[in-house]
């Protein structure tokens, strides 16, 4: 996957976005979201599911159905997984933010495949688990 240049503040505007319309999460917080954006931040398509893996995987089938083609950014509010790493990679994902956290495999992978993985995205920061093509701001913590 190519790197793509990246804008440092992209993983707050996603999860910020990601909250602003995710109405079930918020609501029951036992939902999770999962959300699909162009490259400039603009919210394509949102999913929430009981399931983190069964919402990441209706951006896959909307990408297919609408014609989106990558490179794509998403946003999720569950844990990220190495599987969920792996289906941020088949969408051609070029960042994956997290409201959670990270495992390693799932950091391993990202850093294998060129993807950007910011976890524990707040407001005031995140953790920049795998820069992709993303450079390091000042102020973001680094595991």
């Amino acid at each position: 996957m190519p790197k793509i240049p990246l804008d440092p503040e992209l993983p707050l505007e996603l999860m910020a976005q990601l909250h602003q319309h995710a109405v079930r999460y918020a609501w029951t917080r036992g939902i999770h979201g999962a959300a699909l954006f162009d490259l400039s931040g603009q919210l394509l398509y949102l999913n929430e599911d009981i399931g983190r893996h069964n919402a990441v995987d209706r951006l896959a089938g909307y990408m297919l159905l609408e014609g989106v083609r990558p490179p794509v950014l998403l946003a999720v509010t569950g844990r990220v997984s190495q599987e969920m790493a792996a289906k941020a990679i088949g969408t051609g994902a070029v960042l994956l933010a997290s409201r959670t956290g990270a495992t390693a495999p799932a950091v391993s992978l990202a850093q294998r495949y060129g993807l950007a993985l910011a976890a524990y995205v707040r407001p005031t920061g995140y953790r920049l688990y795998a820069p992709g093509g993303m450079p390091v701001p000042e102020g973001v913590l680094r595991p």
